[in-house]
């Protein structure tokens, strides 16, 4: 039995935005019922215009694209019937497979606003997860080890488990349950002070969002606990600590902040771009087909943009540019890919935004990730 479609999924139309948001309720892709002021009017420009269309210039354009508000299926449909032609079909039947296998074709075809990839390989992207899309992409397990060094997630992370490692009986949590004060401060100094745009002494783990983020991943990745007020390394922690296993480590680092921990905790953005999240394959395809050296976070965030203009349209004329493509430079870019070890940054010491700093793909991505397309 087929799947209904939730309102919270992904539109089965394609767009990139929830199906709630959609098709499921959305009026603006609805011509507007005539005896409505609003609709008598553009539905007026629209006759006007198509009575004085020059067949010369091509198609008359749908309502919707007069509006400015095209329908994504338009340019497909017009395809078909381009190569449907004068054929004539013995029955409903053979015009179904027909229009099927154009579609099929349609979809399984490289678009050069995916860079290459198709709308059902974007589709597989959006609507599953990392290890569902092996047909894509893959986790190398056996990267070299030495690759690993100086990964700032991976360093960090064995900072607060040696930390918790060194009392017998754990480090006192405080009433909300947080790392203490000391750690916090400890762990500014030696990771973040040096890059920090003003200096300040932390008052606790609410001020570096670090340690709350890898707080979160030794928690709910079982390496740590929290009992009676003490945090402490759970078994499994203290065997992976003790064997210094970076790829195994590392590959739960990627796992969960690409698929479990909410990219929008502490970011300002608004709830629709949470879809960066679910598009991750494609952001780290980005990386691979337009990072290979130092480009401004602002290019690899247009080219994403161009993908999903649904997503930018989301965010409305002002400001739904802006969201998506310094979504993307601060969400993925900064916090996700840097984070991970997967994209080295450059700038100079003024810059502190995200779009105006260099990336490119780091010798780990290029090790770690394997490509099938």
């Amino acid at each position: 039995m087929k799947k209904k479609t939730g309102r919270n999924d992904p539109c089965p139309c394609g767009s990139g935005k929830k199906y709630k948001n959609c098709c499921l309720n959305v009026h603006d892709n609805i011509i507007p019922f005539p005896g409505r002021p609003d609709g008598d009017d553009a539905l007026k420009r629209y006759q006007d215009m198509a009575e004085a269309w020059d067949p010369a210039r091509g198609p008359v354009p749908s309502f919707m694209e007069s509006m400015g508000k095209p329908n994504p299926a338009t340019d497909a449909l017009r395809e078909i019937k381009a190569k449907m032609g004068d054929r004539v079909f013995q029955s409903e039947e053979e015009l179904r497979d027909f229009i099927n296998d154009q579609m099929r074709a349609l979809n399984s075809a490289p678009h050069d606003d995916f860079l290459g990839l198709s709308p059902a390989q974007m589709r597989s992207i959006t609507t599953g997860d990392f290890n569902g899309n092996s047909m894509i992409v893959g986790f190398n397990e056996i990267a070299p080890s030495d690759l690993f060094r100086g990964i700032p997630a991976l360093d960090q992370c064995l900072y607060l488990l040696r930390a918790l490692a060194q009392p017998e009986k754990g480090v006192r949590a405080t009433q909300k349950g947080n790392f203490s004060r000391a750690i916090a401060r400890d762990f500014y100094n030696v990771f973040l002070r040096q890059n920090a745009l003003f200096d300040t002494t932390p008052m606790g783990e609410d001020d570096v969002r670090e340690v709350g983020m890898l707080r979160f991943f030794l928690r709910d990745s079982g390496l740590i606990k929290l009992r009676n007020g003490w945090f402490s390394l759970t078994k499994e922690g203290r065997k992976m600590l003790e064997h210094n296993d970076l790829r195994a480590i590392y590959k739960r680092l990627f796992f969960y902040f690409a698929e479990r921990f909410n990219w929008l905790y502490g970011a300002n953005y608004p709830d629709s771009m949470e879809f960066l999240q679910r598009s991750l394959i494609f952001c780290l395809y980005i990386l691979k087909v337009k990072a290979g050296d130092f480009v401004f976070g602002r290019e690899l965030s247009e080219y994403y943009a161009k993908a999903f203009p649904a997503l930018v349209e989301e965010g409305g004329e002002k400001f739904g540019r802006i969201f998506v493509c310094s979504g993307f430079s601060y969400m993925f870019l900064d916090r996700f890919a840097c984070f991970l070890g997967l994209a080295e940054q450059r700038c100079s010491a003024r810059v502190f935004l995200s779009e105006e700093k260099e990336f490119r793909a780091s010798a780990l991505f290029k090790n770690v990730l394997e490509w099938k397309v």
